[in-house]
């Protein structure tokens, strides 16, 4: 088969990654910064399903995937913050609490998929 850094899902998440770093080092207006931003939630609507149905589900897919979740939403808060100054203390602290987040879930799924990865003695959901 195909290597898995090249699977379409992979490859979407690359893409999503790719739109964002544009948003975020470009002088864009707001109306393009938007319709960037907008196309890469879309396209995060789309990669999973289509990891399910080419059966290209990985690890890196779901990395890739939060990666880009948390990017976009960063760099959403980024643009309101650069826009109203006086939002900075909660938009910082969203996230912060969003990237510490990702980091604890992920250091503690050891390879498990992170949403149903649990800490030792948590009840069953």
């Amino acid at each position: 088969g195909i290597p898995e850094a090249l699977y379409v899902p992979n490859l979407i998440g690359y893409v999503r990654l790719a739109l964002l770093g544009y948003a975020a080092w470009v002088e864009l207006s707001p109306g393009a910064f938007l319709a960037t931003l907008l196309c890469s939630f879309i396209l995060d609507l789309v990669d999973g399903p289509i990891a399910r149905a080419l059966a290209q589900t990985s690890r890196l897919g779901e990395l890739l995937d939060v990666l880009a979740d948390n990017a976009g939403r960063s760099l959403a808060w980024l643009r309101c913050i650069a826009l109203r100054p006086a939002w900075a203390p909660f938009g910082v602290f969203i996230i912060a609490l969003e990237w510490v987040t990702f980091l604890s879930t992920q250091l503690h799924s050891r390879g498990r998929h992170w949403k149903t990865a649990r800490l030792p003695g948590a009840p069953a959901a």
